[in-house]
């Protein structure tokens, strides 16, 4: 049987769209103890493509938007002038 939630990986785990991921991947570090677990950077080593971030015991997901690759629409709450969380409603 597989396990819906992979090893290591909590029930929700957050992906993060920013526009600038080496800023954010330092704010998270200062402000909240986070650890790079591991960081694929783009080729001018400027963008960042995909990091796995720890924070205590939870993975932290973020990247750089890419608005420009066809059929993706991976843009940072700053490039849509709002907000892309995610409101859950409990009854």
């Amino acid at each position: 049987m597989v396990n819906a939630i992979p090893e290591g990986y909590n029930s929700i785990t957050p992906h993060l769209v920013v526009n600038n991921g080496i800023d954010a991947i330092e704010f998270y570090k200062r402000a909240f103890g986070a650890v790079v677990v591991y960081r694929y950077n783009g080729p001018d080593d400027k963008s960042t493509i995909y990091v796995k971030l720890r924070i205590g015991d939870s993975p932290v997901l973020l990247s750089d938007e890419f608005p420009d690759i066809e059929g993706i629409s991976c843009r940072s709450p700053k490039s849509i002038g709002g907000s892309t969380r995610l409101g859950l409603f409990m009854s």
